[in-house]
């Protein structure tokens, strides 16, 4: 595998609140809408994300409905060959640029200490790569549909946890330097678990 260089860390940046299981001040508005933003470097690549979900009741503590936005991109490199190129010149560096979209709508439904959230919609992946490796599946735009689950535990007033899955019909496979994409048309799956006190 790659050696990671930089340090992968996510973030959620919550627009005028601390979540969706926060409580609100009395004399402070409800906040309506809620940030995130991510990123990783490795030795040859590099990826950032960020998307915001925005309660239509206009209080994003409270059960309802929601939209879901999100946005990504990053570069990455690898090596390999060329149609007919001589076995004894070198590999080829290749370079990639990658950008991803997703727009869904969902609903937050509470109960009692866990939050759940169910999302559908659709996404855009696209991938250019340079010179062209025509034997890199992964290359171009596809178009696909996606689907989440994300909870929210709150184990007391000051602890938390959350999990969370995804389904996308897109391919979308995560930059790497090591090995070529060539997962092309199959779908992707992904899920985490993170808890924090404070």
């Amino acid at each position: 595998a790659a050696r990671v260089l930089g340090v992968m860390a996510g973030a959620v940046v919550v627009w005028l609140a601390a979540g969706p299981a926060a409580a609100q001040d009395a004399a402070t508005p409800p906040s309506s809408a809620e940030m995130w933003s991510s990123a990783q470097a490795t030795e040859n690549s590099w990826y950032a994300t960020s998307g915001l979900v925005y309660a239509l009741g206009g209080d994003i503590s409270a059960d309802g409905w929601r939209l879901r936005a999100g946005t990504g991109g990053g570069t990455y490199s690898y090596t390999g060959r060329l149609p007919g190129q001589a076995l004894d010149t070198p590999d080829v560096l290749f370079q990639g640029t990658a950008t991803e979209g997703e727009l869904a709508a969902g609903y937050q439904q509470r109960f009692g200490p866990m939050i759940a959230r169910a999302f559908l919609g659709a996404s855009y992946v696209d991938h250019e790569i340079r010179p062209k490796d025509v034997f890199n599946a992964v290359s171009g735009t596809a178009v696909g549909a996606v689907g989440r689950v994300d909870l929210w535990w709150d184990v007391d007033a000051r602890t938390w946890a959350s999990a969370g899955g995804s389904y996308d019909s897109a391919w979308k496979p995560a930059p790497s330097a090591t090995r070529r994409w060539t997962q092309a048309g199959s779908a992707r799956c992904s899920g985490g678990i993170r808890a924090t006190a404070s």
